[in-house]
């Protein structure tokens, strides 16, 4: 994927586990920067799918961010004198 062309066209899509699409958008240009910030309260837990589409070379690459809580504790020993 060249991300240096002026002229390339890229489309975002960006999915949920169901595969319901959060957001979309087409980008003219090779170099973009976006931030995204997801309600874990509307999403839940599921896998959140990003895919970069770039029209001219008919290209895709797809990313997956997982979501994990976890507890930790954390537990200190100390010698008695």
């Amino acid at each position: 994927m060249n991300t240096g062309a002026i002229d390339e066209v890229y489309t975002i899509i960006i999915r949920d586990g169901n595969n319901n699409s959060l957001y979309r958008e087409r980008i003219i240009g090779g170099n973009f920067t976006k931030t995204f910030l997801f309600d874990r309260n509307e999403i839940g837990e599921e896998d959140i799918h990003f895919d970069v589409w770039c029209e001219k070379s008919r290209e895709k690459i797809s990313y997956v961010i997982n979501y994990e809580t976890r507890t930790v504790v954390d537990t200190q020993i100390t010698k008695l004198k």
